[in-house]
């Protein structure tokens, strides 16, 4: 017997041909995924700026809103500053005593604190958190702060 009879014998030009159909079905496939990807990330990209420019657009919405609804002072909102900067040191929660307490500490007397500290509830800025303590409105510092 012949090489090419023993291939002939055994299915092997099936084989062959199969094979040959396989890789260049592959390859074929490869090449549409490579001509196709520039598109796609194109695509992701406008994508992404789009959410990047809608997420802008909606919190800069609300952020106005929000001054709009909660209009403060200059001078309350230095105060709210210095406020959560003693309360950052000391920790939340915290006792709105404390607070003061620590405000006269700190020399913080030209408004009572008592009174800031009144002004700033009822703004929300200060939040209750339970019964006998309370915490800064994280949400609405972050916008006017």
């Amino acid at each position: 017997m012949f090489n090419l009879e023993i291939i002939s014998e055994l299915n092997g030009w099936s084989f062959a041909g199969t094979g040959i159909l396989i890789v260049f079905g592959s390859l074929a496939g490869l090449s549409f995924v490579i001509s196709l990807l520039h598109k796609v990330i194109a695509l992701n990209s406008r994508s992404f700026k789009f959410i990047k420019t809608k997420k802008s657009q909606i919190s800069k919405f609300f952020g106005e809103g929000l001054k709009k609804k909660f209009k403060i002072s200059s001078g309350l909102k230095e105060y709210a500053i210095k406020l959560k900067t003693i309360t950052v040191l000391t920790g939340e929660p915290f006792h709105l005593s404390d607070l003061i307490r620590n405000a006269e500490k700190r020399g913080l007397n030209s408004p009572p604190p008592n009174f800031i500290v009144e002004e700033l509830l009822k703004a929300n800025f200060i939040i209750s958190d339970d019964s006998k303590k309370f915490r800064w409105n994280q949400r609405l510092c972050e916008v006017l702060l």
